[in-house]
């Protein structure tokens, strides 16, 4: 009989994160399910069912079982000792197996919440390459060639019974396949750009008009033209996002935000359209599809309840004050993401624990004024930052909110005095102080390029703010190694 690994192990760090966030929440998602205590025979067939609709949707989701309906709240009573001892990962494997295809790659786990109560946790992977279908007919319950769908609004597992429920399976299957191919033209060395244009300084002209090909006698008229209305484009461009940029600080929920050490992030295409996302419905829907659901939290952070969300004439957006300190995010309908959030060392609950790594490490003399530290920046939470804002301007790019050029800014702020810190698991002995009150920059990536790579863009991110702190020429592979873990869900 196999045996399930508790999640307080280093490699499931972040899942053990994930279910403790989900069960504090107590809310169930498209991505999250709960499941009362029961013998393994009792609770096999929905388990299944919801595993393979789970697995239909991006960055899989959790069954959490050990949370019971009482009524219209939940109650965190655990798993029954003699319940738990009727799972076996080998035997939830192999039913997996026997209906789902293709498999389902799931982690198992025990959890021990704050509450003192055991929860089992199983942690189901997205498809790799083809939606998951039921391949076992199973008593009149299951049917063979069906798909499971997690529907939306009240939470349920049901087959696929119509087009707009099928959309988001082959819609994210048709992602995968379309950034296969991208990352493989880019492998063999083929370009974006067609035939007949040609790069004239930052901008890339056509070299035909309506009246057939451009002479060399009125192609400087073109190029002047051109130069002109490029112009125009970018005025009008920077105009519209900063207009919404100023929005979020006029309209600012979370007042602390204005004066602690924090980043702000911004992704937007490079043009400006004030309804390239049509509706607010449909920006709301855009947000819960592509943000990424694999970690100890969520990003963006979407709170189902009201008090959470706001909505405006041309936005939506959710705030919450947490343990890592408030954090605030706009999504306007002209595709621009704005976010504001806490350096999560510098936050009054987690500075105490960044102000010990900080000395265990001997970054600074031990007589030093420890009070006088603006506060602390993570070195893996810059990383973390890093990944997670490429990830999602990926997949606002594989979506066709952002089209032809994608921008990325990054600006910590009100970090003058602040201490670049890492967490106990890393050798560390440098001092690295910030001397300046923000750090700011802009990257600009050609959208197949972003899909096709969201790896070496966070490294370059990160590595810029490393630098400007003083710490030079940072381990790169070290770097990746912490966005691959992430991308990996460890």
């Amino acid at each position: 009989m196999g045996a399930f690994p508790t999640s307080d192990l280093p490699g499931h760090e972040n899942l053990h994160k994930r279910v403790c966030a989900s069960l504090d929440y107590c809310e169930e998602s498209r991505n999250i399910e709960f499941k009362r205590s029961a013998p393994w025979k009792d609770l096999k067939l929905k388990i299944i069912k919801t595993a393979m609709a789970i697995a239909n949707l991006r960055d899989g989701g959790l069954i959490i079982i050990g949370v019971s309906e009482q009524g219209d709240t939940w109650e965190l009573a655990g798993i029954d000792e003699e319940h738990l001892s009727t799972f076996d990962p080998d035997v939830i494997s192999s039913d997996f197996h026997r209906y789902a295809s293709p498999h389902i790659e799931f982690t198992a786990v025990r959890v021990k919440h704050k509450n003192g109560k055991i929860f089992l946790a199983i942690s189901v992977d997205e498809f790799d390459e083809t939606p998951v279908v039921n391949k076992k007919a199973y008593d009149g319950e299951m049917r063979r060639g069906e798909m499971f769908v997690r529907k939306r609004g009240p939470v349920r597992t049901e087959p696929i019974t119509d087009a707009r429920d099928m959309h988001d399976a082959l819609d994210l299957a048709a992602e995968k396949r379309a950034k296969r191919i991208i990352q493989t033209s880019k492998n063999i060395g083929l370009g974006s750009s067609a035939g007949g244009q040609q790069a004239h300084g930052d901008k890339i002209l056509d070299t035909q008009d309506a009246g057939g090909i451009v002479t060399e006698e009125t192609s400087q008229d073109v190029v002047t033209a051109a130069k002109h209305s490029n112009a125009n484009a970018i005025e009008t461009a920077e105009v519209g996002f900063a207009t919404e940029v100023a929005l979020m600080d006029k309209m600012r929920t979370l007042p602390a935000l204005a004066s602690i050490p924090r980043i702000r992030i911004i992704i937007r295409p490079e043009e400006y359209a004030p309804a390239r996302i049509s509706s607010i419905s449909e920006l709301w829907r855009t947000v819960e599809d592509v943000r990424i659901k694999r970690m100890g939290w969520d990003y963006p952070l979407l709170l189902r309840s009201d008090e959470y969300r706001s909505t405006g004439n041309n936005w939506i957006g959710a705030q919450a004050e947490l343990s890592g300190g408030p954090q605030e995010w706009k999504m306007f309908q002209s595709g621009q993401f704005v976010h504001d959030m806490t350096i999560r060392g510098c936050s009054d609950s987690n500075r105490k624990a960044h102000e010990e790594w900080a000395r265990n490490h001997h970054m600074v003399p031990p007589d030093s004024d420890w009070g006088s530290v603006v506060g602390y920046v993570g070195i893996e939470w810059t990383m973390i930052t890093c990944a997670l804002v490429v990830e999602l301007a990926s997949r606002l790019c594989q979506k066709g909110i952002i089209e032809g050029q994608c921008s990325i800014a990054l600006s910590m702020e009100s970090i003058q005095g602040t201490v670049l810190v890492a967490d106990p698991r890393r050798a560390w002995h440098d001092t690295f102080i910030a001397k300046v009150p923000s750090l700011n920059n802009t990257w600009h990536y050609p959208v197949d390029a972003l899909i096709a790579d969201t790896i070496s863009p966070p490294i370059d991110m990160a590595v810029w703010f490393f630098e400007r702190y003083g710490w030079l020429e940072p381990p790169k592979e070290v770097i990746q190694k912490v966005i691959d873990d992430l991308r990996a869900g460890r």
